[in-house]
């Protein structure tokens, strides 16, 4: 919401229906197609509903080199991806973005929490809490990953250990909160 209120744009959310989506769900490594896929489909309704011809996305040119099955559902719903079409990278897209006075221009990425569930091993509601919370103990207020040493041992581990992510996380706090009184 908060770019959206920044350029005083309407804006509103979508209900997420990955969760209910079997392929999804399960894991493969094809799961951002099916994220994607329901995602752009649901975009592509209510653009065409609200009288609107297109719906475009953020990916740029680095994208295509990268493994993204979304991709692929942008593809077949007809969404334009600009940014990747003029060969922009993730650098020139934030350096316009710094120049342009953007306060999001320095973010770091912020990848979908079921990035960290390892592939065929199945995402559940209870697992993507579970990693949401670790990370904000992790991360703070920035998002932005503890890189300290002995802090980088988070989330890999996550399908056969979610609670120990959740310890590790809280752990990794305690430990750059003492950081920070030192």
């Amino acid at each position: 919401t908060r770019p959206a209120e920044w350029l005083g744009a309407s804006h509103e959310r979508l209900a997420s229906t990955e969760l209910e989506d079997e392929g999804f769900l399960l894991n493969p490594p094809e799961r951002c197609y099916y994220c994607k896929s329901d995602l752009y489909g649901d975009l592509v309704a209510l653009a065409s509903a609200r009288g609107f011809r297109t719906v475009i996305d953020g990916s740029h040119a680095e994208d295509a080199l990268d493994f993204r099955p979304g991709l692929k559902a942008l593809d077949e719903r007809g969404v334009l991806s600009p940014l990747k079409d003029a060969g922009f990278t993730k650098a020139d897209i934030r350096e316009l973005s710094r120049l342009a006075g953007l306060p999001t221009w320095d973010e770091p990425a912020s990848a979908c929490l079921s990035s960290r569930i390892p592939y065929e091993s199945e995402v559940t509601n209870a697992k993507l809490r579970t990693i949401e919370r670790a990370e904000a103990a992790l991360v703070g207020d920035r998002h932005r990953a503890a890189e300290n040493a002995g802090q980088r041992r988070r989330q890999d581990r996550v399908a056969d250990d979610v609670e120990g992510v959740v310890g590790d996380a809280q752990l990794a706090a305690e430990e750059r909160e003492e950081q920070q009184l030192e």
